[in-house]
């Protein structure tokens, strides 16, 4: 990603946020499935794109980032993926207008990079995955090993947003 793709993403991402429950309902309304599980949802899109925009500048740092989030959540289908990425892009135009075709083309580069990860690392062709076992990657070379935070996707929701800022 280019100086300028990183400027659009991080630039639209905070006025969008800003309006944090807008921007809620907005993404949520544009996913399928019982409301709870939209909501649950919405909150980990704005979670996980929070703290992904904030490291875009730093590859070794967005790997660990995109580990740890990725270790919080159950595998996912690409259904699923292409549901998330239609639900973000149409509630960022709806806060934040239309995106033309240059920013398009920024907010597909970085949630590329996401994807490619999970495509990698937390796919599930088939869906059904329920639970996710610890990876290697999320815990490779600290003292989390163990620690049963990251070992089930709903535990401690929103922790690791505080450990990744760096």
């Amino acid at each position: 990603m280019s100086p300028d793709d990183i400027k659009e993403v991080t630039t639209r991402w905070n006025t969008a946020a800003a309006q944090t429950h807008l921007f809620h309902l907005a993404i949520a309304e544009h996913l399928s499935g019982p409301l709870r599980f939209r909501s649950e949802r919405a909150s980990w899109i704005i979670d996980a794109v929070t703290c992904l925009s904030a490291v875009l500048e730093r590859p070794g740092t967005f790997a660990s980032t995109a580990a740890d989030l990725l270790a919080q959540r159950p595998y996912v289908t690409m259904d699923e993926l292409t549901s998330e990425r239609a639900a973000l892009i149409a509630a960022l135009e709806a806060l934040c207008g239309p995106l033309d075709d240059t920013a398009l083309q920024s907010w597909n580069l970085a949630i590329g990079l996401f994807a490619e990860f999970i495509a990698a690392n937390g796919l599930h062709p088939f869906g059904g995955g329920d639970v996710r076992p610890p990876l290697d990657v999320a815990t490779h070379g600290t003292d989390r090993a163990d620690d049963a935070r990251h070992r089930h996707p709903d535990a401690n929701r929103g922790d690791w947003a505080r450990r990744s800022n760096g």
